[in-house]
């Protein structure tokens, strides 16, 4: 009962005129409310849809405050938010293209969230080969034809400085992890939304452009199957409007730039003995899996 008369204020009061606190309170009790449970699993995302008012705030702290709240209920209550999603789909594709990162990034948490959900789901689907305890919606599935194009956008907001700290979690480096997230949520399915952005971009001139076709193409390798997404590149050329082959090279190239920058932070930070030894075993599994994809 608590939760619906939440839901009710939150749905006659105007969310413009709430000072922050106010709102913070709100979101606040609604979250602890969700974890109760005595409450209905129903009542919870009705209560925090009628609160969504937060999310177009002019106060930057009572946006990112809901969409902290919309990450919650994304991983608790993954099974009866269906409903809300498209007025959820276009309150996170505004939020993305706000200037504030500290909303986006809160935004890729939520999807992420999700893919998490539908990942741990077809997880035990798997190892079951029965029905899950909770449904599979496919929510991501269902969203992929606008999500991907939007999560693709996040890829090109890089800072100005190309050699920006790296161990600053940014919104290019949380729209790449969602991305490959989704990549593996879906599958196959996802390779003709994302090679036409890798095309584009990779001869592009911009530096931008140019890393984030990499870092698109990448953030794919896992999901997808491996072997289809290079075919489409070689073998699918009549009916593809876009040709891989012509790009592999400079893809290749650009991912081993970033492996070798990656495995170089690794090997600084693991305090490990017989490193080499480690690199070389790696390294050797790497190639076997190289020679069998173009086998």
């Amino acid at each position: 009962a608590t939760l619906e008369t939440l839901g009710y204020v939150c749905e006659e009061i105007s969310h413009q005129e709430l000072k922050q606190n106010e709102a913070n309170a709100i979101l606040t009790a609604i979250m602890n409310l969700a974890q109760h449970p005595a409450e209905s699993r129903l009542a919870v995302p009705k209560a925090l849809y009628n609160a969504l008012g937060f999310a177009t705030s002019q106060e930057v702290d009572i946006r990112q405050a809901t969409y902290e709240c919309l990450v919650d209920i994304a991983s608790m209550y993954y099974e009866v938010i269906e409903p809300y999603m498209q007025t959820l789909f276009e309150l996170t594709s505004k939020a993305v293209k706000e200037v504030e990162e500290t909303v986006a990034l809160q935004v890729m948490g939520f999807w992420s969230s999700i893919c998490a959900e539908e990942l741990e789901i077809q997880e035990s689907i798997d190892l079951q080969s029965g029905q899950p305890e909770a449904p599979h919606s496919r929510l991501i599935e269902k969203a992929l034809a606008f999500l991907v194009p939007m999560l693709l956008e996040t890829l090109l907001k890089q800072e100005g400085d190309q050699h920006q700290d790296d161990n600053t979690w940014s919104l290019l480096m949380a729209g790449g992890t969602c991305l490959g997230l989704v990549a593996r949520a879906t599958g196959d399915i996802i390779v003709p939304l994302v090679m036409p952005f890798v095309e584009a971009n990779i001869t592009s001139s911009e530096w931008r452009c140019r890393e984030a076709a990499t870092y698109a193409f990448a953030s794919i390798l896992e999901g997808p199957n491996i072997e289809k997404l290079f075919a489409q590149g070689f073998e699918d050329v009549k009916s593809s409007s876009f040709d891989l082959t012509l790009y592999l090279t400079k893809i290749i190239v650009s991912l081993i730039a970033t492996s070798g920058s990656t495995l170089n932070k690794v090997v600084r930070c693991a305090k490990v003995l017989k490193t080499a030894q480690i690199i070389q075993h790696l390294l050797l599994a790497v190639m076997n899996k190289m020679s069998r994809i173009f086998d």
